[in-house]
């Protein structure tokens, strides 16, 4: 498969769906050693679909899920904080190489958070990021609605320094980049 992740890339998909961070969670950790960690503030990552794609590329969907670390936040700081989890993960286990971000932004941008502390908040998740995809040269693919937070606060780490967008066939385990 043509991966469209660099080790020490950051990778943004302009969509809420979980659909292309998943999908590239599932085709790493069946064509790699490699496990995944993914971290969804839109609870939307569907572990069945993720067995789906499984089938559909040859994979033993129990040894690619047992690869791939699942974490839900649903307020800014549950993001921040599971993004300290996560660092963790990568200090322990050298065979996660894997970074997911799901809806980073929705998380930052609610009404229960002023906008200064969301945006400090944010800044320092992003950051935080930034510093775990150099500091273990890992894959993240990030799915957010508003990827020009990521652009702004990460600049050239950003791979080809522009969104992509991900547009999903009708049974949306195709995913294409484009």
């Amino acid at each position: 498969m043509d991966y469209p992740l660099s080790l020490g890339d950051i990778r943004v998909f302009r969509t809420r769906k979980h659909h292309p961070v998943s999908y590239l969670a599932v085709i790493l950790a069946g064509e790699t050693p490699f496990s995944a960690v993914i971290v969804d503030g839109t609870a939307t990552v569907d572990p069945y679909w993720m067995v789906r794609v499984c089938k559909r590329h040859g994979f033993d969907e129990k040894d690619v899920l047992k690869k791939v670390w699942m974490a839900r936040g649903f307020t800014a700081y549950q993001m921040k904080e599971l993004m300290c989890k996560a660092e963790n993960i990568f200090r322990e286990n050298a065979s996660a190489r894997f970074l997911g971000v799901i809806g980073l932004s929705e998380r930052f941008a609610d009404d229960d958070l002023g906008v200064e502390e969301g945006i400090w908040l944010r800044s320092q998740t992003v950051e935080h990021i930034r510093r775990l995809v150099g500091k273990y040269r890992l894959y993240c693919p990030v799915a957010d609605t508003e990827p020009k937070i990521f652009i702004r606060r990460c600049g050239g780490d950003i791979h080809g320094k522009e969104c992509a967008h991900v547009q999903a066939g009708t049974g949306q385990d195709n995913i294409r980049v484009g």
